[in-house]
């Protein structure tokens, strides 16, 4: 049999092999507290005596050796409780006989497989992927089988062959005592329908039974379908919940099954609604488990085919007890899915019966503001006209009016790209061209939030906003507006109507130019890339958290009426470096105005942004901070960065810990690419090390207070080994007695200057029992 090549990542299909040049070391299977062994591909090569008397666990992926060496292997783990053979292809027959313990059995494309020799009885979980007809399983008659959960997943083509079906029925046998089974193949249902199944011995009864999982292809034109879920369903009579996953049909060229990722089968299925077509279902049929016992019907991937429409009608029209129906539907029109969702609430007996659609874009969009009054932040590329925000306010009127009082949090974010693309760049480029900003096709109309005197939380972006002449929020604490584009006055109205506002977030609202919180006292202020912004006033009383985005403010961006009590401050000044001295007069004032923090995060172009120059000597200091976390790029050529860090340090008489993140210098570029911004990953990629072993010229001897009595950890983070960097290292571990932890961890590069790196760390280190991290 062929088998296609698996896209599921946990999953390794492999017909052929060749022999494998990597062989596993022979001393491995002697050692007595080994209790975990995944391996492969490889080869074993064992000793000619196996003894691991401590394994309970052993995974064998695409491992070549045949049927003796598997079987030795297996015989000397005689404590071996769960064993699971992946694609070992040379394996045809396996025996597991003089393991007495195993609790879990896992068989996985091991294409070859014919017989299984196995003492099934503490043998509790047992899965199966692979072709039809399976191995056979050899047991003594007093060995009986008491599998509680099964997966059975039989791949490659649609089972019609009777002679298999034969083998397949016998194989059901197995696992009568099972209370959980999953089922999938080709066709759903794995052709139970077929007269062999009826013929002794039949298809066993699954007296145990409780949770049912059928998956399969379900053609339009199916008639057998109904069928062969009764007999499933007439031999599970404690059945209390059925799940039907629908796989999508494939291409012509490509007609079986084969094994799907979720993004295959939400990619290649779609609604295929007919409300006109006729629905013939077989009606009144007593199956005991549908009639008496089961509580929960699940459909997955649900299209709306005609053959589908069928299965569900008739399995709910003949379960009167059940209180909970499910359907994910596929990928559609929304008024369609409303459609087969109301029609599905018709058959349901029990009027009472909780009913959930979930899963798509459009219906995650209709659950979310129907039965939370929240948006989830994914992808909503269908929505991009005028149309269809139309639909998606229509949509929060339902919700808003539907809820009332009883409506406390609504998140309409639309995406999560980044907020800004200015990035950090060490030399002046001219003016900020900002790009025009461009309005959002929703336009969300806040009157019907004025129906909401509960809403406590209001998440916004990226939209537009609407208000009427007047709006009250009586309740709402939390405002998070991201990419609005609304007008000042709109934006500080919104702001006005909060009387209770406590934390509020403005993000990339290019049109808001000024901002006025003095009626409500927030606790947490969040103002990040609003570029146009020039001025704010807030009542800073309860304010304790504070963070910034954007270009160096000017002396009078901020205005705090009343006591300054921030105790949390993260400053992140993107775009150029700021050396000119307005710019720097401006910063020295906005540093001070927190001058109670606790803990504080300068992010810059430059590490330390210039804060050695003589303009900052007018800072009065921090007399509280305890933690400092100083990001920016560190030139190869910088002497000022010693003097920058040691102005903060004397700023901070208390300070014990300090942070530094070098950034990568960014590489000459043409200017319209200037403005990019880095992940996590590309900093990561961008810094490599540059170890050149040179004297360090570094000041000895400077007497600041933190460094010599409170310093207890410092730390590097992307540490590349520049002369510029070793001079801030060395100048501060030379100045620090009393620190007693160190952590660096190191850019991308060869290990052998990462040692020389770590040791000349080590030797700048006052205190040599201070515990030392490398990474």
């Amino acid at each position: 049999m062929e088998e296609e090549e698996d896209s599921d990542d946990d999953m390794v299909v492999e017909e052929q092999f060749a022999s494998s040049e990597y062989f596993v070391p022979s001393f491995l299977f002697r050692c007595a507290t080994l209790r975990t062994l995944r391996i492969g591909p490889c080869r074993l090569n064992p000793l000619a005596t196996i003894s691991l008397p401590s394994l309970d666990t052993m995974h064998l992926i695409r491992v070549t050796d045949q049927n003796a060496t598997i079987k030795r292997l297996v015989s000397g783990c005689p404590r071996l409780a769960d064993l699971t053979l992946e694609a070992c292809n040379n394996v045809t027959k396996l025996s597991v006989c003089d393991t007495t313990r195993l609790r879990r059995v896992a068989l996985r494309c091991c294409h070859n497989l014919k017989t299984v020799a196995a003492d099934l009885t503490e043998l509790r979980t047992f899965e199966y992927r692979g072709g039809v007809p399976p191995p056979k399983f050899r047991r003594s008659m007093d060995n009986p089988s008491r599998i509680t959960s099964c997966e059975l997943d039989f791949c490659g083509w649609e089972i019609t062959d009777p002679g298999a079906l034969v083998s397949l029925r016998n194989f059901f046998h197995l696992f009568a005592s099972a209370r959980h089974l999953e089922l999938k193949s080709a066709r759903l249902g794995a052709g139970v329908s077929h007269g062999v199944f009826s013929r002794s011995p039949a298809l066993p009864i699954f007296a145990s039974l409780r949770e049912l999982e059928l998956t399969g292809i379900l053609h339009n034109e199916d008639t057998a379908t109904v069928a062969t879920v009764t007999r499933i369903l007439e031999r599970t009579p404690s059945l209390e919940i059925l799940s039907l996953f629908f796989l999508p049909e494939p291409c012509k060229e490509r007609d079986q099954y084969r094994h799907y990722s979720n993004e295959d089968i939400f990619n290649e299925h779609c609604l295929k609604y007919d409300r006109y077509a006729s629905l013939v279902v077989p009606v009144s049929m007593e199956i005991p488990c549908l009639r008496k016992r089961t509580k929960e019907i699940n459909f997955v991937h649900y299209q709306g085919a005609l053959a589908q429409r069928r299965l569900a009608k008739f399995l709910l029209r003949n379960a009167p007890m059940v209180a909970e129906v499910c359907c994910e539907f596929a990928k559609g029109p929304l008024t369609m899915q409303t459609q087969l969702m109301e029609e599905i609430r018709g058959w349901v007996l029990n009027k009472s019966a909780n009913m959930i659609s979930s899963n798509t874009k459009h219906d995650n969009l209709v659950r979310s503001v129907m039965e939370k009054g929240t948006f989830d932040q994914t992808q909503f590329e269908e929505f991009s006209d005028a149309a269809s925000a139309y639909g998606v306010n229509a949509l929060i009127g339902y919700a808003v009016h539907d809820a009332g009082d009883e409506l406390h949090h609504i998140d309409l974010r639309f995406g999560n790209g980044p907020i800004c693309n200015r990035d950090y760049s060490l030399r002046r480029r001219g003016s900020y061209a900002r790009p025009p900003t461009q309005r959002s096709a929703y336009v969300v109309t806040t009157s019907l939030l004025n129906y909401c005197t509960a809403l406590r939380t209001l998440r916004l972006g990226p939209c537009g906003l609407s208000l009427p002449s007047s709006i009250a929020l009586p309740s709402l604490d939390t405002l998070h507006l991201i990419r609005v584009t609304a007008g000042d006055g709109i934006i500080q109205r919104l702001v006005s109507a909060c009387p209770r506002l406590a934390d509020l977030s403005l993000k990339a609202c290019q049109e808001l130019t000024t901002l006025s919180v003095t009626e409500a006292r927030l606790r947490k202020l969040v103002l990040k890339c609003c570029h146009n912004l020039s001025t704010v006033a807030v009542d800073s009383s309860e304010l304790r958290t504070f963070k910034y985005r954007g270009a160096v403010p000017a002396s009078a961006f901020l205005t705090m009426h009343g006591p300054r009590r921030v105790s949390s401050c993260k400053l992140d000044f993107c775009g150029d470096d700021a050396y000119d001295p307005v710019e720097l007069a401006g910063l020295a004032g906005f540093l001070q105005l927190f001058a109670s923090t606790n803990y504080m995060h300068i992010k810059a172009a430059r590490l330390g942004c210039n804060m050695g120059h003589d303009i900052f000597s007018s800072v009065h200091g921090f007399p509280t901070l305890r933690h400092l976390e100083l990001t920016g790029m560190v030139p190869d050529g910088d002497t000022a960065v010693v003097a920058a860090v040691t102005q903060i340090l004397e700023w901070s008489p208390n300070l014990e810990t300090l942070s530094m993140f070098f950034l990568p210098e960014p590489v000459e570029v043409e200017e319209k690419n200037y403005y990019a911004y880095y992940t996590e990953e590309e900093v990561h990629d961008a810094h490599s090390l540059s170890y050149r072993n040179v004297e360090l010229p570094v000041p000895e001897g400077a007497a600041i207070p933190c460094l010599r009595e409170r310093m207890r950890e410092i730390n590097f983070v992307h540490y590349q080994g520049a002369m510029a960097q070793r001079m801030l290292a060395k100048f501060l571990l030379l100045n620090a007695p009393v620190v007693d932890e160190v952590c660096c961890e190191f850019a991308q590069g060869p290990l052998w200057i990462q040692t020389q790196l770590m040791e000349e760390i080590k030797g700048w280190a006052m205190n040599k029992s201070a515990y030392m991290m490398f990474f």
